[in-house]
């Protein structure tokens, strides 16, 4: 009898190792299951800063495009306007010669 209590806390002893067991597979399944979902994450994540790394050179390349057009485009019509008032000086300077011309020759 005396063997008897020490076999009953012996097998209730295992039996607490068996579900501890149980738990500790199940538990390292689980952590295996989130340690491959935090992995699927991190890809998609890695992904991600890719197209944004993409769409940042595609976005910097077009502002720097349309600057430099713009900018073109100013220096053209500061230039046609430009150009388009010394023509203007030079076809009234023919005029005032034109006229000054006719005057002599009919005066």
């Amino acid at each position: 009898m005396a063997n008897e209590p020490d076999n009953l806390v012996l097998l209730q002893l295992r039996e607490i190792r068996a579900t501890l067991a149980g738990h500790s597979s199940l538990m390292q399944e689980r952590f295996a299951q989130i340690g491959e979902r935090f992995a699927q994450m991190d890809r998609r994540f890695d992904q991600l800063d890719e197209r944004f790394d993409d769409f940042h050179a595609v976005a910097s390349h077009t502002l720097v495009l349309s600057t430099s057009t713009s900018m073109k485009q100013r220096e053209l019509q500061h230039f046609n306007e430009g150009e388009q008032r010394r023509l203007r000086e030079r076809v009234d300077e023919l005029e005032r010669r034109v006229t000054k011309v006719e005057e002599e020759r009919d005066g």
